[in-house]
């Protein structure tokens, strides 16, 4: 029988025709990292993450580094002062020395120790407390007396380089303090 005018006649092949479906391939997309990598088959787009990994590995290294290098310098400054009174009082001297050149305060120049410390007393509240002459004279005895200094005079000088860090270290700002901890290793 003929179909009547206006309806719609499906063939079996047509039929076939629209059931199946016809398949695109969707594009594959690639990521190599130092050149390894990939979907396991030929990707249609490859992105290269090499740079973006070296990027990310660098920023997480550099907090790293710098954590190891100032534990690797206290460790350094306390071996020192454990090896006995005349390395402690130099090892306090140089960190001494380097917290003036930090607080930017003028170096000895031609003045004697003693007009030297009285200088430094006076242009530093936090070395108005006798920190500088203690400091000073036990370093000149350690350079010049050979072991004349004390257990007591050691120990006086490194606690007077110390609370001299702490002190200062509180009076800076947050930017300062990082610097101060971790460029210069003080604290």
């Amino acid at each position: 029988a003929m179909p009547a005018d206006g309806e719609n006649t499906v063939t079996e092949t047509e039929i076939k025709t629209q059931n199946e479906i016809t398949e695109v391939p969707k594009p594959t997309v690639g990521f190599v990292i130092f050149g390894y990598g990939g979907t396991g088959e030929k990707a249609d787009m490859i992105y290269d993450l090499t740079a973006p990994v070296i990027v990310l590995m660098v920023l997480l290294l550099i907090p790293v580094l710098f954590a190891l290098r100032r534990k690797l310098a206290i460790a350094l400054y306390r071996r020192k002062c454990a090896l006995g009174e005349k390395s402690a009082a130099l090892a306090a001297y140089r960190k001494f020395s380097r917290i003036l050149r930090i607080m930017k305060l003028p170096e000895q120049g031609g003045l004697d120790y003693s007009e030297y410390a009285e200088m430094l007393s006076l242009r530093s509240d936090l070395l108005s407390d006798g920190t500088a002459q203690t400091v000073i004279g036990t370093a000149l005895k350690a350079y010049f007396g050979g072991n004349v200094i004390t257990p007591r005079d050691a120990e006086n000088t490194v606690l007077a380089v110390d609370t001299l860090t702490k002190y200062y270290y509180a009076t800076l700002s947050k930017v300062d303090r990082f610097s101060f901890k971790y460029i210069y290793c003080m604290i």
